[in-house]
């Protein structure tokens, strides 16, 4: 597939994307037949190139080649499933025959339009592409949204403005294109987890300097739409992000979290100052009324919204900086270090691993292995130290002018120690016994450990300390004049250290811990200021809600819901079924012509049996994304988790973003405890790497392998 096809194929889906959600989110299905048929065409000629390229292939695809293949493509057969259970329903007599053929029609065009990605991310390359597609998604997501709400650009329910405070703390909520807050707050969520996930990930400069400098926005985009649905959703993706990633990774997750809330809550705080009331001449009559809404009047045009925005850039570009060190430190790794002067370092690793480090003059010192085996260094003029072996096996130490003597045991037993003129002692021993030391002038120490290994101490003039550690083997140090010192660590881990006269040399903490370091005290203040900043504004509503709020009003609909239900539990009344005759089982008197629950809908109309294949669609994208990346299952479960109190589904662009997202991580990326790409065969013999950001071909007989980019 050449540049040209990948690139128009990611403007296609970045202009479907686009209009989508200028035309309400496709909402009303006057908007979305045009659309729709546009995207069910695109849908079946992509079927019939599929069904070419199989028949053209077919003699030399082998047989698991061919069910990869089929495999790849099978997601598809979902919305194929729904819709032709909405076909089904028309054979029973549906409450609504109407809204049925429409969600037909809606879930045929999902599955072509799915089937449209699915095609051209059979070329690995063109994931980087969609990838592009959704970033520049989520930027006019934020941007029409701020937009609005700053009045710089007009559409009809961009802002809802409300004086009642069950509705409306702040007395203005955003909504964006969607023109409803709680869809638009759902997806602005998913798209700062998606910015936050790919941050840590830290694919590039300029990619991550993208994601650093839009998280802010779309954060304060969320915060305006004041939806406490939205808000939960986005809670419960961050948490299944922390737990998902790796160790580092997830310790990079809390600090790049903390420094988003913090900037993207203070933007909110000054775009709330900015507020819609100045705007445009359409708030004027909601603006010039008494209550919260009132409060918009005293906004004076430009300077605030100016303030917010650049307070949100500060904020991304702090992020950025912020994880470009955390990026470093992590690259810090366990690896040692040397310098001149007797001035070396050592570097901890991890689980009992240590890095060594080696200077000129003799005052190296170094300890590494793994599970409590050390690995010595050597120095010139006599002045080595060593340490070797195998689970507590060790050999020892050697200096020059020949007079260096080296005694080793097995399994525990004791090290001899040599020293010039003859005064060379050693002791050995068996399980628990103790090492000797020996130096000029019989001024030697020797320390004794239990049940492991303690190695002795030797230097000139008496003054060598050694220190033991517990449960497992303590390490000695030596230095000229006797000034060095050793550190011991729990549970088997030893670290030395030496250095000149005077000058101990420093031991640097595990990668871990010094991530660990950083990232909850800025998560624990970033989470701080977010908390206050964002609870002083929304307070009074979410005291509020336990006596007459909108939660109290959903529950009487799944009540309702559940009534209707059981009058077709098996396969529904087909579509519209709530629409239609949610009043003869209303037990209280309201207008809703949404159950606010996307699968009681589903329920509703196509029963249990239809969302069974409902679950099983969005189950079988799960498992995939979570046995290849499942840190990157946070991004669609904050569209999951919003869709069970509110009726995102109804949306069509909640569908095709879906439908992006979940086909672009689970069709390659990183598999669980392996590296970062997924090996596919190709026609000529060869094979390639499919990586988040591109793909490599290698010849394997000739043993030149490209190594994915990262």
């Amino acid at each position: 597939m050449s540049v040209v096809i990948r690139a128009a194929a990611a403007f296609w889906i970045a202009a479907v994307l686009a209009v989508a959600m200028f035309r309400s989110g496709l909402y009303f299905d006057t908007a979305f037949y045009r659309i729709g048929m546009m995207l069910s065409a695109a849908g079946a000629l992509a079927a019939c190139g599929m069904a070419w390229r199989l028949a053209r292939l077919k003699g030399r695809l082998s047989g698991e080649r061919r069910k990869a293949a089929l495999s790849h493509y099978a997601a598809a057969a979902g919305p194929l499933g729904v819709s032709a259970l909405y076909a089904l329903s028309l054979l029973r007599g549906p409450a609504s025959w109407q809204a049925t053929i429409e969600q037909g029609l809606r879930w045929s065009a999902y599955a072509g339009f799915l089937l449209v990605v699915l095609m051209f991310l059979e070329d690995g390359r063109f994931r980087l592409w969609l990838a592009a597609s959704l970033q520049l998604a989520g930027a006019l997501l934020a941007a029409g949204g701020l937009a609005g709400w700053f009045g710089w650009m007009q559409h009809p329910g961009m802002v809802m403005l409300s004086g009642d405070e069950r509705l409306s703390a702040t007395g203005a909520r955003l909504g964006g294109f969607f023109q409803y807050p709680n869809m638009y707050g759902a997806a602005a969520g998913a798209f700062v987890l998606w910015q936050l996930a790919l941050l840590v990930r830290e694919r590039g400069i300029a990619a991550s300097a993208w994601s650093a400098c839009t998280a802010p926005f779309c954060f304060a985009a969320m915060l305006l739409t004041e939806s406490r649905g939205a808000w939960l959703a986005f809670a419960a993706g961050w948490l299944a992000g922390l737990l998902l990633h790796r160790s580092e990774e997830r310790l990079r997750w809390l600090a790049c979290s903390g420094s988003l809330a913090a900037a993207g809550a203070i933007g909110y705080r000054l775009a709330l100052a900015a507020g819609p009331g100045h705007a445009a001449t359409g708030y004027g009559e909601a603006a010039s009324g008494g209550g919260i809404a009132g409060l918009w009047r005293s906004a004076p045009p430009g300077a605030e919204a100016a303030l917010a925005v650049a307070a949100l850039a500060i904020g991304g570009a702090a992020l950025f900086g912020l994880n470009r060190k955390l990026a470093a430190v992590a690259a810090e790794g366990g690896g040692g270090a040397a310098a001149p002067g007797g001035r070396a370092r050592i570097v901890a690793g991890g689980c009992g691993d240590s890095a060594g480090a080696a200077a000129p003059g003799g005052r190296a010192m170094s300890v590494s292995g793994e599970r409590s085996d050390s690995a010595g260094a050597a120095a010139p003029n006599g002045r080595a130290m060593s340490v070797t072996g195998e689970r507590g096996e060790s050999a020892g130490a050697a200096a020059s002018v020949g007079r260096a003597r080296s005694v080793s045991g097995g399994c525990g037993e004791g090290l001899g120690a040599a020293a010039p003129v003859g005064r060379a002692r050693s002791v050995s021993g068996e399980r628990s016994d103790s090492a000797g030391a020996a130096a000029p002038n019989g001024r030697a120490m020797s320390v004794t450990g239990e049940r492991g290994e303690s190695a002795g101490a030797a230097a000139s003039v008496g003054r060598a300390r050694s220190v033991s550690g517990g449960c497992g083997e303590g390490l000695g140090a030596a230095a000229p004049v006797g000034r060095a010192r050793s550190v011991s660590g729990g549970c088997g881990e030893g670290l030395g250290a030496a250095g000149t006269p005077g000058e101990s040399a420093a031991i640097a903490v595990p990668a871990s811990r010094r991530l660990a370091a950083i990232a909850w005290p800025i998560f624990t203040i970033g989470f701080c200021i977010a908390f206050w900043t964002v609870w002083s504004a929304v307070e009074v509503r979410v005291e509020g809600e336990g006596r007459s709020g909108t939660a109290v009003a959903r529950l009487v609909y799944y009540m309702d819901g559940w009534t209707l239900l059981k009058e077709a539990p098996l396969f529904g009344q087909g579509g519209g079924t709530w629409r239609a005759l949610y009043a003869s089982v209303q037990r209280e008197p309201y207008v809703s012509g949404e159950v606010h629950n996307g699968y009681l809908n589903v329920a509703l109309d196509l029963g249990a049996v239809g969302l069974a294949v409902f679950l099983a669609m969005l189950g079988a994208f799960l498992l995939r994304i979570g046995r290849r990346d499942a840190a990157m299952l946070a991004v669609p479960v904050v569209l999951l988790t919003h869709a069970v109190i509110d009726f995102d589904m109804t949306y069509g662009y909640y569908w095709i973003l879906l439908f992006c997202w979940l086909a672009l991580h689970s069709s390659g990326g990183r598999r669980r405890g392996k590296d970062e790409q997924t090996q596919y065969p190709n026609d000529d013999g060869t094979k390639q790497y499919q990586s988040d950001v591109g793909t490599k071909q290698y010849q394997s007989d000739v043993g030149t392998n490209a190594v994915p980019e990262r």
